[in-house]
């Protein structure tokens, strides 16, 4: 779920004043939002001290320089606060959206590589079926079957790419396919091969 992005101290004078503005108009009065951590009349003091203390700052001398400093920094310390009760307190995007600061981007899933398989025979009765690692798998199938029409093959799982299937019928074909599958649901299939069982 995406969460409200924390303001940041480094952020620039006209966005700190920007994002003051947005989180009042949003936040006063918004059901999604009913009793804020922050009272939003210590949000609209402190947008107004630095809206004035930013003017003067601006052909101002040292001092008014200095003040204008701390008051950014007492608004994004407000403004700190009120994120972290907006992200504690969202339920939903829809509420999320509604509050004022920008969003993060939901966390995407990385994008997995394809598996090249390759079987080789180990000892009597047994296959070696391998891949080179994929990018970013969390782990392998190593499916095998004499029909390949089955709905269901039966597979060795783990997080090798590299496996070895006993029990197998000397003298017979099978066919293989390996499988790899992400932290996140990503899922990618090789090409299936077919090998005899030496």
């Amino acid at each position: 779920m995406k969460k409200a992005k924390m303001p940041s101290y480094k952020m620039s004078d006209k966005d700190a004043l920007k994002l003051g503005n947005n989180v009042m108009g949003n936040l006063l009065g918004n059901p999604f939002y009913p009793t804020p951590k922050v009272p939003l009349a210590d949000i609209q003091t402190a947008l107004n001290t630095y809206t004035v203390s930013l003017s003067k700052a601006d052909k101002g001398s040292s001092q008014d320089k200095a003040q204008k400093r701390a008051d950014k920094k007492v608004l994004i310390d407000l403004l700190r606060q009120e994120c972290d009760y907006v992200n504690d307190t969202a339920q939903d995007d829809i509420a999320l959206a509604t509050c004022g600061y920008p969003l993060t981007k939901d966390p995407q899933p990385s994008v997995l590589g394809t598996p090249v398989i390759s079987v080789e025979n180990g000892i009597s009765g047994q296959l070696i079926s391998s891949t080179p690692a994929a990018h970013a798998a969390a782990g392998y199938r190593h499916r095998y079957t004499t029909d390949p029409t089955l709905a269901v093959w039966p597979e060795v799982v783990g997080s090798k790419a590299t496996c070895k299937i006993d029990g197998l019928v000397p003298g017979t074909k099978y066919h293989l396919q390996i499988v790899c599958f992400g932290s996140r649901g990503q899922v990618t299939y090789s090409d299936v091969v077919t090998k005899m069982v030496a």
